[in-house]
């Protein structure tokens, strides 16, 4: 079985990210009990999230490698905008 190579994964991963950030674009119009907010949020979340793959894909170094660093860090900070949007969605629904 061909195996993918790094590069060609993370533009793969890349790609689905992105594609998850033009779902939660789309989806206010047929999910109203988020506010706009929320979605415009995890939008540029995932798209964010998204690129970094993208430049993992071109950029020599991986993020867990020495001079990644901060790569590593746009990675986290993705992730806990993940977890907040997660955080706000689950305060939102239990609140109704």
């Amino acid at each position: 079985m061909n195996e993918l190579s790094f590069t060609a994964f993370n533009l793969l991963e890349g790609t689905f990210w992105i594609f998850c950030g033009a779902l939660s674009y789309l989806a206010p119009h047929l999910i109203h009990h988020m506010p706009r907010k929320f979605w415009n949020f995890l939008f540029i979340d995932f798209m964010l999230f998204g690129i970094s793959d993208y430049v993992e894909a071109y950029y020599p170094v991986s993020f867990l490698d020495k001079g990644g660093e901060w790569l590593y860090a746009w990675k986290v900070l993705c992730i806990i905008g993940f977890v907040m949007c997660l955080v706000w969605y689950i305060s939102k629904r239990s609140s109704k």
